[in-house]
C-alpha cells in the first residue's frame, strides 16, 4: 500500500510544479479571470488547494514526520494568508511554498511505516474530529488534489492555454532525491 501513496505523492509533486510553471507565466488578469468552475479564478483554486494541503500536513504531521517547519505551518493556519491577492503578488514565494509542501508530503508518506497504513488515527475535521485508517485519509487528500487539478485544467483551457499534465506513468519513478 505504501507504494501507491509514494506514487501519488511523486505525481502530486511533479504535476503541481507543471501547473505552477503555467501560472508563473500568466498575468494577474489571467490568474484572476472569472471562469466557470467551483472556484471562479485559477488563483482561487490554487489558494484553496494550498490551504487545504497545509491543513492536511498539520493534521498528519502530529503522527508522522513531514519535515515541514511546524511554526511556519501554525502561522499560515492561524492567519489564513493564502489567497488570490497574495498568490498573484508573490507568485515566486508561493511557488517555493508549493515545492516545499510537496516535499513535505513526500517526506510524510516516506515516514509512515508500511504496516501503519491500516492503523486508525483521529484527526481534526471541521468543527470536530474523525477517526479513520491512515490510507483512507490519504486517499481523501490525494483525491482532493485530482478534483481541483481537473478544474484548473478546464480553467486553463478556457483561457486558451494548452495544458496536459495527466500522464501519471512518467511522474511516478522511484527516486530517493525528491528535489526537482
Amino acid at each position: 500500500m505504501k507504494q501507491i501513496f509514494t506514487a501519488f505523492s511523486q505525481y502530486n509533486q511533479k504535476t503541481n510544479k507543471i501547473i505552477f510553471d503555467y501560472i508563473r507565466q500568466m498575468s494577474y488578469t489571467e490568474i484572476s479571470s472569472q471562469i466557470h468552475a467551483y472556484y471562479k479564478a485559477i488563483g482561487d483554486t490554487i489558494s484553496h488547494v494550498m490551504a487545504s494541503d497545509l491543513k492536511w500536513l498539520d493534521r498528519l504531521s502530529r503522527f508522522y514526520d513531514s519535515g515541514i517547519d511546524k511554526d511556519c505551518l501554525k502561522i499560515f493556519m492561524e492567519n489564513d494568508r493564502i489567497n488570490l491577492k497574495n498568490i498573484t503578488d508573490k507568485i515566486d514565494d508561493f511557488y517555493m511554498l508549493r515545492l516545499n509542501m510537496d516535499n513535505a508530503i513526500i517526506n510524510l508518506i516516506d515516514s509512515i511505516p508500511g504496516e501503519k497504513f491500516s492503523e486508525e488515527i483521529e484527526i481534526p475535521w471541521g468543527k470536530g474530529s474523525i477517526k479513520k485508517e491512515i490510507w483512507k485519509l490519504l486517499l481523501q487528500w490525494f483525491n482532493h488534489h485530482t478534483h481541483h487539478r481537473g478544474q484548473v485544467s478546464i480553467q486553463l483551457d478556457n483561457l486558451g492555454i494548452d495544458n496536459d499534465y495527466t500522464m501519471v506513468l512518467d511522474k511516478i519513478e522511484q527516486e530517493k532525491n525528491h528535489e526537482l
